[in-house]
């Protein structure tokens, strides 16, 4: 008899008064799943967001390995995962954090609840980075709470839950960065042809070397 995989998350998250936002994400899973957290987020063809998660750590059923482009949170069964977001809160007070994505499985289930000061707006996007398709569900409570659901959310795609806040209620630490075409070349198709152009930078060189060698020897030898 086949299982079908389910993978339901449930996030909560507070926003600190210096503008850092502390998460904690609980996992329930029925097969092996992971959750890649990208540090830079596309805004336009030109310019990136530029996110800082730091004392990430999982309880449960779950390991984490960072590297300079992001955290990965690997699962094998039920498992907690905290930690603390820079970068969410830009000019203005607009408060914005990818509450799930990057997942290797389809998620089948997303809850994901802000707690801020002073929320009066709440906005939730599912899918591709830069879709403007909503989410299933998004509402601010009587608390002051903001809660979005998601049924259902292909893998590597993204949840990205949207508040505002008062101006000046919470420090602003957002970071926009240019996109660099050098840098967007080498990590992607780019990198088979820089290697073919030093190859044949090299033996160029051999080539003019051995050449030069050559020419001394025929002059010697005259």
């Amino acid at each position: 008899m086949l299982i079908a995989l389910a993978l339901g998350v449930t996030t909560t998250a507070t926003a600190q008064p210096d503008g850092s936002v502390t998460v904690v994400e609980r996992v329930t899973i029925t097969a092996p799943a992971t959750h890649r957290i990208a540090l830079r987020v596309p805004v336009t063809d030109d310019e990136n967001r530029v996110y800082t998660v730091r004392d990430a750590r999982v309880t449960g059923a779950g390991h984490l390995a960072e590297d300079a482009g992001g955290v990965t949170a690997s699962y094998t069964g039920d498992a907690t995962l905290t930690y603390t977001v820079d970068g969410a809160v830009a000019a203005g007070g607009q408060v914005r954090w990818p509450v799930t994505g990057g997942w290797d499985q389809d998620l089948t289930t997303l809850t994901a609840r802000l707690r801020a000061p002073g929320i009066s707006t709440v906005d939730c996007f599912a899918g591709a980075v830069g879709s403007a398709r909503h989410c299933t569900f998004s509402e601010l409570g009587a608390d002051g709470v903001a809660t979005v659901e998601q049924d259902g959310l292909r893998g590597g795609d993204r949840v990205d839950l949207v508040v505002q806040v008062p101006p000046g209620a919470l420090a602003g630490n957002a970071r926009f960065v240019p996109v660099s075409p050098v840098a967007d070349f080498l990590k992607g198709p780019g990198i088979p042809l820089v290697a073919l152009v030093v190859l044949l930078a090299g033996a160029a060189a051999t080539w003019l070397q051995r050449r030069r060698g050559t020419r001394q020897r025929v002059l010697a030898r005259a």
